[in-house]
């Protein structure tokens, strides 16, 4: 063991160039997003009051949530300072980002929709209306994989990045919970089902 830290970290930190960010405490109010040395552990920078349970880093940024004004807001943060570049109001989870797109799920007017913002300013570029935000996509190639559901069965579902459009779905899914993954250019689904 080279370094630890005791507290009450977040169980999913992210590993980005030479830092790890996590957060800690986020089960209760005072809660911070951390910067950390991977190889010595020093803190780098903290933020106070951000909440997620893993932050997704991509171009030497951070998405990641924050409560302001009494909303949950989206936020984008330099990496090597801390300091926000932009947020948006809404309650969206980032789920995935390139040097262009970030991609989150979230919930407007009692619908669940996926999101594609532009990673630069936080404007909406797309989204899409889905059934469930519990499951996370796959991006590879100009391509989102997603499952989601119609009329109560499950599909897996390839969208155009750029536009969000469907290329193609496939067979109806079996009952369950879903993990998408990608290699070789195949698109494997695999499914703990449900009892």
């Amino acid at each position: 063991i080279k370094w630890r830290k005791r507290g009450n970290w977040g169980p999913f930190p992210a590993i980005y160039g030479d830092s790890i960010y996590a957060y800690k405490g986020y089960y209760n109010n005072d809660s911070y997003l951390y910067a950390l040395s991977a190889s010595k552990g020093e803190v780098r920078w903290r933020k106070r009051d951000y909440i997620d349970f893993f932050p997704l880093v991509a171009n030497n940024t951070i998405y990641t949530n924050k409560e302001a004004n009494s909303h949950p807001h989206l936020y984008a943060l330099d990496a090597k300072s801390g300091t926000a570049k932009w947020n948006k109001r809404g309650d969206q989870i980032p789920v995935a980002a390139n040097n262009k797109t970030v991609y989150t799920v979230g919930e407007e007017n009692n619908h669940y929709y996926f999101y594609a913002l532009d990673a630069k300013t936080g404007r909406k570029k797309w989204r899409r209306r889905i059934n469930t935000v519990d499951q996370f996509p796959v991006i590879t190639n100009g391509t989102v994989y997603i499952v989601n559901k119609e009329n109560n069965d499950p599909y897996l579902y390839a969208l155009d990045t750029k536009s969000g459009e469907e290329k193609w779905r496939s067979n109806r899914l079996t009952d369950g919970e879903y993990f998408v993954s990608t290699a070789g250019g195949v698109v494997v689904v695999s499914s703990e089902e449900k009892t």
